[in-house]
């Protein structure tokens, strides 16, 4: 039986339908963009700089130039309070809009300058993630009194590092010293 090296009716099977097509076109792509590279996770801490007493604070991170995303969506979110007092934290994400929200509030009061929260964000590979990444803007801050403290304080951005899991240091912003990150 003879051979033949004629392969042109192989990669034009007429009886093909469209979504076999579609399979072979999206399995070429996958196959030219190259195996898929997972992110890498920072621990991100947010800071209250001023010292100022504070009952209720509502502040907003937007981080429209990070080319990255805080880890889990809505309440999901992986963020942790770092106030000692007792306080009640709520932590919201919006993914598509590229903004966290934190709302905070203690009977008691608590007073910066102190640590606030530290979230994971995760960077695609290759991506330096800077504090200049992120909007820090207060919406809403009282006294334990309930009155309004003006002006607002600055929040920032104080530590990036690799995320909690992970045994390395966090690097102060501030001072690039090693940072102890507090559990």
């Amino acid at each position: 039986m003879p051979v033949s090296s004629d392969i042109s009716g192989f990669f034009l099977r007429p009886k093909a339908g469209p979504a076999v097509w579609a399979l072979v076109v999206l399995f070429a792509l996958t196959a030219l963009a190259g195996p898929a590279t997972a992110g890498r996770r920072h621990a991100v801490k947010f800071t209250l700089m001023d010292p100022v007493t504070i009952g209720a604070l509502n502040y907003e991170v937007y981080y429209g130039a990070a080319n990255g995303s805080f880890v889990g969506n809505k309440r999901l979110v992986e963020c942790k309070s770092l106030l000692s007092k007792p306080t009640e934290t709520g932590f919201h994400h919006d993914g598509s809009m590229k903004l966290l929200k934190n709302a905070v509030f203690s009977m008691t009061g608590f007073s910066g300058p102190v640590d606030l929260a530290r979230c994971t964000f995760e960077t695609k590979d290759g991506w330096e993630l800077k504090p200049d990444h992120f909007e820090v803007s207060v919406k809403l801050i009282s006294a334990v009194t309930r009155q309004r403290i003006e002006p607002f304080p600055r929040i920032q951005v104080s530590e990036i590092g690799p995320a909690i899991d992970s045994t390395a240091e966090m690097v102060s912003v501030a001072t690039g010293d090693p940072a102890v990150p507090s559990l």
